[in-house]
């Protein structure tokens, strides 16, 4: 194997990085490598006043606020860097000795250095403290979109990754997330991944906040959808009961609901109709409109099965099996053809 020689012509301005970091983490992450340096770079820079932004952060680096949200948490939790808080807004970021140096410092130096340089942006309420989720539940999670979205590609992993670190869904949230989609018939993972972003952007990061989210707005969103539907004005409050039972007890998806009021609407029916159609589609375990397309295929099939063509053997009755007055009569033999012959040749005459 051959050997390679290392030689620098950079000169002097250069960064200090010490040794014991490269040893120790240079395996890290690329975003977590290129954060650290790019601080070191930013408080030896003479002309910076040691202000930032995570926005401006990620801007330069080419990452997302969320990527340096997660690096800085992960330097914070390798005891390289100290971050400080102000009504959970990160607002200053302080770098610490390697950690194996420092053990013998007094361990109030920490909070000593903190303060030195000030970062601030609007949208770091992702850096509050959550506890990391362990590699069991994410192996579970994934379990979960194995599950709905049958075999998980690399590309699909990586979503479910960023969905789990960088938006921090844990695996109730991610059930939450499944069902959700699942009930509206999607099972695109960019759709499932804009849907939790936009979860995110809105605070819902928590079980308790998905659930009151899911329950408050799906209903709402689904009351609109049956009234457009049936052109009807608006929903009575027995009416709305009837949704809330197709939606909550039922579970089936708005679009289920919807198929179900078209066809009552076609048939020149209400809600009422509506309601039969979707217990009969309970009973018979309709969870798709796939179901439901099988379930049309099947009652039309039986229907041409049923009606027999005029003419055919099993369509004719002998007059043994209908004894009516009708087919009890006896028919007459009179060919009216020849009899109408008769007749203009006696006018003739």
């Amino acid at each position: 194997m051959e050997n390679i020689t290392l030689k620098n012509y950079m000169g002097n301005d250069t960064i200090n990085v010490p040794a014991e970091f490269v040893d120790r983490y240079i395996c890290a992450s690329g975003d977590s490598i290129k954060l650290y340096l790019y601080l070191l770079r930013e408080l030896n820079r003479k002309d910076s006043d040691n202000t930032l932004s995570v926005a401006a952060i990620a801007d330069k680096l080419d990452i997302t606020k969320n990527s340096v949200t997660r690096a800085l948490r992960y330097w914070e939790s390798e005891n390289l860097i100290a971050c400080s808080y102000t009504k959970n807004t990160l607002t200053g970021i302080t770098l610490l000795p390697i950690p194996s140096v420092a053990e013998s410092e007094d361990e109030n130096t920490v909070t000593e250095l903190a303060g030195t340089m000030d970062i601030s942006d609007t949208a770091t309420h992702m850096l509050q403290d959550k506890a990391p989720i362990s590699d069991s539940e994410k192996a579970a999670i994934q379990k979960i979109f194995e599950k709905y979205l049958g075999i998980i590609s690399p590309r699909k992993s990586q979503v479910v990754t960023d969905i789990i670190e960088e938006l921090h869904f844990d695996y109730e949230m991610c059930e939450h997330l499944i069902e959700y989609c699942a009930k509206h018939d999607r099972k695109s993972i960019d759709y499932i991944h804009k849907v939790a972003a936009n979860w995110n952007e809105m605070g819902l990061d928590s079980e308790k906040k998905i659930c009151d989210y899911i329950s408050g707005n799906d209903i709402t969103g689904l009351y609109k959808t049956v009234c457009n539907t049936l052109a009807l004005d608006k929903l009575a409050v027995q009416e709305e009961a009837l949704v809330q039972k197709w939606y909550t007890e039922w579970h089936f998806s708005a679009k289920i609901i919807e198929e179900a009021c078209i066809k009552a609407r076609k048939q020149r029916y209400g809600i009422d109709r509506a309601d039969t159609i979707l217990a009969k589609w309970l009973e018979c375990g309709v969870t798709t409109i796939d179901d439901v397309k099988r379930l049309d295929d099947e009652f039309l099939a039986n229907l041409n099965s049923k009606a027999s063509p005029k003419g055919s053997v099993a369509y004719k009755k002998t007059s043994a099996e209908v004894n009516t007055k009708f087919t009890n009569f006896e028919q007459r033999n009179t060919n009216y053809k020849q009899f109408e012959k008769e007749l203009v040749l006696n006018y003739k005459l």
